[in-house]
C-alpha cells in the first residue's frame, strides 16, 4: 500500500515498510482485487499506510504497515 499512496517521490525520499499486517473479512472471490491506500508520514520520518482490499463484491481486507522514512542521500 506504500507505494500506491506514496505522499513523495522515491528520488528524494527512502521508504522502509517495517510491518505489514493484514486482516482478511472473508476469501477474495474472482481474479480481480483493487486497492485503496494512505500513507502518512510525520516530521521525524514515521511513517504509517493503510489499506482497503477487495473484489467485485466489497472488502476482504484491511492492511496496516509501519513505515521508516529519511531523505535519499
Amino acid at each position: 500500500a506504500s507505494g500506491i499512496s506514496a505522499v513523495a517521490s522515491p528520488a528524494d525520499l527512502v521508504f522502509v515498510n517495517t510491518d505489514l499486517t493484514l486482516h482478511l473479512t472473508r476469501e477474495p472471490a474472482g481474479a480481480e482485487i483493487w486497492m485503496r491506500a494512505q500513507t502518512t508520514v510525520d516530521e521525524v520520518g514515521i511513517g504509517r499506510t493503510t489499506g482497503e482490499l477487495g473484489d467485485h463484491s466489497g472488502a476482504v481486507a484491511h492492511s496496516a504497515q509501519c513505515l521508516f522514512v529519511e531523505p535519499r542521500t
